[in-house]
């Protein structure tokens, strides 16, 4: 049997494609390369939630604008924001920390994770 040499890959995101994390403790992680393609320079963002297709929108705001969440940056990139309340609020489930595929709505210009169904 011959042996192979593991090496090592070094992603500081942690991945290429926008993706949102729902945390189990109550955090929505927005990484990276969410970041820089569809929240550039966003401070603070509003949650938002559609019941009726299961989707979160996160809508980058001024920091002064009125229900809004600010970006908090994590250590190797990405952002995170507080969302206990929401979470709990439209039951969404956290018991584990899930990642989902993030996408931009040009026309309601916010990001977009669809929720799967229960």
């Amino acid at each position: 049997m011959a042996f192979e040499t593991f090496t090592k890959v070094n992603r500081k995101s942690g991945s290429a494609e926008p993706a949102i994390s729902v945390s189990k403790n109550g955090m929505l992680g927005i990484n990276q390369a969410c970041r820089e393609q569809y929240l550039p320079k966003a401070e603070a963002v509003q949650l938002l939630f559609d019941a009726k297709s299961k989707r979160i929108g996160v809508r980058p705001v001024p920091p002064e604008t009125e229900h809004t969440y600010k970006l908090r940056p994590l250590k190797g990139g990405g952002f995170q924001v507080t969302a206990i309340s929401f979470l709990r609020h439209y039951e969404i489930e956290q018991a584990r920390t899930k990642k989902y595929p993030a996408t931009w709505d040009e026309t309601e210009k916010v990001v977009v994770v669809k929720l799967p169904a229960k």
